[in-house]
């Protein structure tokens, strides 16, 4: 069992209304005087797990000496009142106020129980089946979250008795909400990739929740040890890398965003945690000569089937910078996959076109939104060749994702390629060669991978000392032989000689 729950009532004095009958008792006034004491309020006691608290006051009052302890009730004269309430008429007239939904009090004013209604042991008989509805209450809670095997505390406790444990009071309640919100922006704010992998992530949180039994743990209960603790769950027990826990992290950070502006919680308590990632992103890619090995390879005929299809599809994003998604869709008629994407998103499937006398690719990127325009050229004959092959961009080869990454590796031994592939080395690749081998300025890069800022290219640049030699003399050549004064041409022909 889970929670260990007892529940009770305890009796509050209004110290002020003791001191005040100790003083009417003291001026000795009348028997009946001192003989009344002043009542107390009852309130709802609960120790869960050994802890105890007073949860709130039922707004019941019981004079002092009519308390039963064993019990937990008001005395009363029982047989009296069960008398009554057993006799016929009254149980008639129970039944009327219950289909009317009425309350008993004013059916009972107008009839012979009118006397009821100012009965001390009626009074107290009505207040005892209120606090046995209470009692009644609390149990059925104890029992469901025991049930369940839920860590059950006084919070919890009294918003589950007052009704306002709601879906979306919960963390991942809040967190599937939050994807809705990001599902919602599909096409306009979000594409559609950076939607499945926050969907992961969530899938993510549900299982530490699941794992640590504590699935319906409210928002307002989150803080920062149970942050740190889902991180450290993260790193050791499932051995998750670290730049892959930063990334997770952030998107924590914003489930609990949300919460603060839904009003759920007034800061953020997970705004403090870091997770230390290696800020330099691990880019590889494929040198010329590997790729020519792997050409070779396609080309000897010794490959059959997917295999071959893998190869095919990943020599022709090597020389276009084509994501995976993006190559996908160039015959999205195949699979129902690609066509959901094309009618959740704001994405042309892409085209040949000609421009300015050379055949480009041109569309529009399903993770961004952007535009690229990839030009078909002497740099990247292979492109050419292959859609020669295919005969249309439509009949391209292709492979579903979950296995080609397994083809690609074993593409890459039989290369004799000692680098982990996978599809995305493809698109690298790309953007390598176009900056550091074949020189193409960062603006026409940018354009040609369909990327949003500058900043992403700059992982790409490895300027190596040969090209900043070149880089340096062809510069000032230039400057010179369109610009250049008597002094500084004799210093330039000195300098080559």
């Amino acid at each position: 069992m889970i929670n260990s729950m007892s529940i009770g009532f305890r009796l509050r004095y209004n110290k002020r209304d003791s001191a005040k009958h100790e003083a009417a008792a003291n001026n000795h006034k009348s028997k009946e005087d001192r003989s009344n004491p002043f009542a107390a309020m009852i309130y709802v006691r609960v120790t869960i797990n050994g802890c105890s608290k007073d949860l709130f006051s039922t707004n019941i009052k019981c004079p002092k000496g009519k308390w039963d302890f064993d019990n937990m009730q008001i005395v009363f004269n029982e047989q009296k009142i069960q008398q009554v309430v057993s006799h016929p008429s009254f149980r008639l007239l129970s039944q009327q106020a219950s289909q009317k939904r009425v309350n008993l009090h004013s059916l009972l004013e107008s009839s012979e129980f009118a006397w009821l209604l100012a009965d001390e042991d009626y009074t107290h008989y009505l207040s005892n089946q209120k606090l046995k509805t209470i009692f009644n209450k609390f149990s059925s809670i104890e029992a469901r979250y025991n049930a369940a095997e839920e860590i059950l505390d006084f919070d919890t406790l009294g918003k589950e008795y007052r009704g306002e444990m709601v879906k979306n009071d919960t963390l991942l309640g809040v967190a599937k909400s939050y994807l809705q919100v990001i599902q919602s922006r599909i096409g306009s704010e979000t594409a559609s990739s950076t939607y499945d992998i926050y969907k992961r992530y969530v899938n993510k949180l549900e299982a530490y929740l699941i794992d640590s039994k504590r699935k319906n743990i409210l928002i307002s209960q989150v803080n920062y040890t149970f942050a740190q603790d889902f991180k450290v769950w993260m790193l050791m027990t499932k051995k998750h890398n670290a730049n892959y826990v930063g990334r997770i992290i952030p998107f924590f950070k914003q489930v609990m965003d949300e919460a603060v502006r839904m009003g759920y919680i007034d800061h953020n308590p997970a705004k403090p945690l870091r997770v230390r990632v290696d800020r330099a992103p691990k880019i590889e890619w494929l040198e010329p000569e590997e790729l020519e090995a792997l050409w070779k390879l396609y080309e000897s005929g010794t490959l059959e089937g997917r295999e071959q299809k893998a190869a095919a599809a990943f020599l022709f994003c090597c020389h276009t910078g084509m994501a995976y998604i993006d190559y996908s869709i160039f015959n999205p008629e195949r699979f129902e996959k690609e066509r959901a994407i094309l009618r959740r998103v704001k994405v042309k499937q892409p085209r040949i076109e000609v421009v300015d006398g050379m055949r480009v690719i041109v569309g529009n990127r399903v993770k961004s939104n952007t535009d690229y325009c990839i030009p078909l050229s002497e740099l990247n004959p292979i492109a050419s060749i292959l859609l020669e092959r295919a005969g249309s961009p439509e009949n391209l080869a292709y492979v579903p994702n979950g296995h080609l990454n397994v083809f690609l590796k074993l593409l890459g031994a039989k290369a004799g390629i000692d680098k982990e592939i996978d599809f995305h080395m493809a698109r690298k690749t790309f953007a390598f060669h176009l900056i550091n081998i074949w020189k193409i300025p960062v603006e026409s890069v940018i354009a040609i991978m369909g990327w949003k800022d500058i900043k992403e290219a700059d992982p790409y640049v490895k300027l190596q000392n040969s090209r900043v030699v070149s880089d340096f003399q062809d510069v000032p050549v230039r400057r010179l032989t369109s610009s250049a004064t008597r002094t500084q041409s004799i210093a330039l022909a000195r300098f080559k000689e």
